[in-house]
């Protein structure tokens, strides 16, 4: 039987008017014209918080307003220095108490033609699958999620429209005869994730030699939502602490 998945977009691209007054922009949140696929995975992450457009349609698609608290890269009162850290945390700022967590791993594709995708870092899913496993079962967070990030380079994608390129569920990748998209979707290591675990795929496309922060398309699909269980009171207490630090650092 096949599978029908649901994505939301949005695209934004930057106009200027005859008097230099700025249409419509996305502030420069990452430096410079670079590939999008150049991008490390924490950075995209910082982008898609800070970029307002990506980060409400985000939030929207897991059930949370855009004003709702988030945190990157959280490593203190959930692990030791230099151990380990969350990639994102959020949460209604009155509702500490049922917390989402992301897991989030990075696929890269570029576009070469319209049937040919060069796809890297897909194996890297089975990491993030693990890692997804240990935090629902060490912390208990209401809700726990694997977010599979796809940076798309699509500037070669002559023969579609600019909000429209993207992944394309007919090409393949440039291994093996599996269309990239199924190969996104089927993940490695997908099998062994915990059932409660939500999966929400985030599709980020540059569909011209410029930088993302002027022109850009952001995709989401939560495809499994999260089973929301109750979290633990030393975990909502934990967020707590990490809302009250960040309050702290924002007045300073």
């Amino acid at each position: 039987m096949a599978m029908v998945l649901t994505y939301r977009q949005i695209s934004v691209d930057t106009g200027r008017l005859t008097n230099g007054s700025i249409l419509f922009d996305a502030a420069p949140y990452v430096s410079g014209c670079v590939r999008v696929t150049d991008i490390p995975e924490k950075q995209l992450i910082r982008w898609l918080m800070l970029s307002e457009p990506a980060r409400g349609l985000i939030f929207e698609e897991l059930g949370f307003p855009s004003s709702a608290f988030y945190a990157l890269e959280v490593g203190e009162p959930f692990y030791s220095p230099g151990i380990g850290d969350l990639d994102l945390v959020l949460c209604n700022h009155c509702a500490p108490h049922e917390a989402a967590v992301l897991e989030c791993k990075r696929v890269k594709i570029v576009v070469v033609d319209p049937e040919q995708h060069q796809m890297n870092k897909l194996e890297d899913t089975r990491i993030g699958v693990i890692q997804a496993n240990r935090l629902h079962d060490k912390f208990g967070f209401s809700r726990t999620y694997l977010a599979v990030l796809t940076e798309v380079e699509a500037s070669q994608q002559h023969d579609t429209n600019i909000p429209c390129r993207g992944i394309d569920s007919t090409a393949t990748p440039d291994y093996g005869q599996t269309k990239s998209f199924k190969r996104i979707v089927e993940f490695p290591g997908r099998d062994d994730l915990k059932t409660d675990i939500g999966i929400v795929f985030i599709e980020v496309v540059q569909p011209s030699r410029i930088s993302i922060n002027e022109r850009v398309t952001i995709r989401v699909c939560v495809h499994h939502p999260a089973q929301q269980r109750t979290q633990s009171d030393s975990v909502t207490n934990r967020i707590e602490m990490v809302m009250r630090g960040q309050r702290l650092a924002n007045t300073c």
